[in-house]
């Protein structure tokens, strides 16, 4: 999941529709512009929305614009669909008549939609037949969301793909891919003025204001933990450690995003009350350690650790520290820590020039549309940051400890326990 905070550029405060479809990240002088058609979903059988995604633009883009394909046009995730076409400026009204395509009911043959199976098929072969990370991934994610929707694979398995028909995916993408559903996203050589016009010129479907701009709530599954062991020696030895838990009380997305990201930075330092300094650093436990810290909303936050042994250390070795480190990382961060890292975070936060630059925006924008949150103007994204405090955080690190639902992953033979 994208973690990039930043703020709205000074040239965009204000310019932000209120009907919640159309959103413009102007960047002059770049001489070239990107356009993006989301559509939120939510699953309910593995593998489909994906397939749909493949059906729609082999039917709506690919070969209608410049070298475009399934790979690099179109991205499915467990929560939306997402198209995109870049080209120059003068291309806009031109790039929005090929995604206005992807509106209309699927123009594909029963041969062209079990061909396009296929290779859905030889996907999944090459992402997850031979690579045990990725199993690992999708059996701790249906594990962790249970009940929310996003535990269905994006992918499926095999039997899931197999059993993919063109009736089911003309049935879903009339669903889905409705305009009052979509979200468009300009960015680059583009404001929002001209976006509006080529929109008109180009006969683009009126994007009406959209009822689920508030994104779902994370329903919490009970409380249990759960091991996955894949005892394989072709590949680099490694374990993960990840667990979805409720806050104490709900905090605002982007201000507990800053927080979530400013405890990875702590966690992964070489600074006391990090989960590194123990591991690497002191004992020399763990050659590696990689710390994500996200939101899946206002009220529920996950905790995912990744680490390596150093040579000669088992996996049951490397856990029994993890473990004992995490406890005492739960129990707060010391306010030394906090104060140097902030101050780190402040020197970036509050660089005038990067923000009148805004390379950062279409980054932090795309992840708003994606988790379907508004974005915060600049005012409003500093004033997170000068009012976080080490209560704050500490109440976020707290929480490491607190009842949830906790996958542990082990991958290699040397698993001792």
């Amino acid at each position: 999941m994208p973690h990039a905070l930043s703020s709205l550029s000074l040239q965009f405060r204000g310019a932000l529709p209120g009907d919640g479809a159309i959103f413009v990240a102007p960047a002059p002088g770049t001489g070239q512009l990107s356009i993006q058609l989301i559509f939120p979903y939510r699953a309910d059988r593995p593998a489909l929305a994906h397939y749909v995604e493949h059906l729609v633009c082999r039917s709506a883009i690919e070969g209608k614009w410049g070298d475009t394909d399934r790979d690099t046009n179109a991205v499915t995730t467990s929560t939306t669909i997402r198209y995109f076409l870049s080209g120059d400026p003068q291309d806009l009204k031109a790039i929005l008549g090929v995604l206005r395509g992807v509106f209309q009911p699927l123009a594909l043959s029963g041969q062209q939609a079990a061909d396009e199976r296929d290779i859905v098929m030889r996907e999944h072969d090459l992402d997850l037949e031979n690579n045990i990370r990725e199993r690992a991934v999708e059996m701790t994610n249906a594990f962790l969301y249970q009940g929310n929707g996003n535990e269905f694979s994006v992918i499926g398995s095999r039997q899931d793909i197999e059993g993919l028909s063109l009736a089911d995916a003309q049935q879903f993408q009339q669903a889905t891919h409705r305009p009052e559903r979509a979200m468009l996203f300009a960015s680059g050589e583009v404001t929002e003025d001209e976006l509006r016009v080529a929109l008109a010129a180009s006969s683009f479907p009126v994007l009406a204001s959209r009822a689920e701009m508030k994104s779902s709530a994370f329903v919490m599954p009970a409380p249990a933990q759960r091991r996955f062991a894949f005892p394989d020696d072709k590949t680099v030895p490694c374990l993960s450690w990840d667990k979805v838990v409720p806050l104490a009380e709900p905090v605002e997305y982007d201000r507990l995003m800053a927080m979530c990201q400013l405890l990875e930075t702590a966690l992964e330092s070489d600074l006391t009350g990090s989960i590194s300094k123990p591991l690497i650093y002191d004992s020399a436990v763990a050659s590696s350690v990689e710390a994500t810290v996200f939101p899946l909303d206002e009220g529920h936050v996950e905790f995912l650790v990744r680490a390596e042994p150093e040579a000669g250390v088992g996996l049951g070795a490397l856990g029994a520290s993890l473990d004992g480190v995490l406890r005492a990382v739960s129990r707060g961060v010391p306010a030394e820590t906090f104060e140097r890292l902030k101050n780190r975070w402040n020197a970036r936060w509050n660089d005038d020039a990067d923000f009148a630059r805004g390379d950062w925006f279409p980054d932090y924008m795309l992840n708003r549309l994606l988790t379907l949150h508004q974005p915060k103007s600049q005012f409003e994204l500093r004033m997170i940051d000068e009012t976080m405090s080490l209560a704050d955080f500490n109440a976020l690190t707290l929480r490491i400890a607190a009842p949830g639902r906790l996958a542990i992953v082990t991958i290699g033979k040397d698993y001792e326990g």
